[in-house]
């Protein structure tokens, strides 16, 4: 996924929506956009940095799941960004 995160960088929000939490390369990008979810794990990609968050996903699994669905569902997908859109577009229809 590294080499192709360029091009499907929603895979990260695809995976929350199914309820999985993910690891994420620990760069300032990342940590700005996603570093407020409790499902999103930061790694340098070191043995010990993987284990330790790997282990911390296994032990918490439910938890993180669940949050990663809601967190989807209430704030990171589309419709939540177009709604306002719509509105709007529908009322500048409404006043002509």
């Amino acid at each position: 996924m590294n080499k192709t995160l360029g091009t499907s960088s929603n895979k990260i929000y695809e995976y929350a929506a199914s309820g999985l939490p993910v690891l994420l390369f620990d760069n300032a990008h990342f940590r700005n956009h996603l570093g407020q979810y409790k499902w999103a794990f930061f790694t340098d990609c070191t043995y010990e940095s993987l284990i330790v968050n790997l282990e911390e996903i296994i032990l918490n699994y439910p938890t993180l799941s669940n949050q990663a669905r809601l967190d989807f569902e209430d704030k990171l997908n589309f419709e939540n960004f177009i709604h306002p859109v719509i509105v709007y577009l529908q009322n500048i229809q409404i006043q002509k």
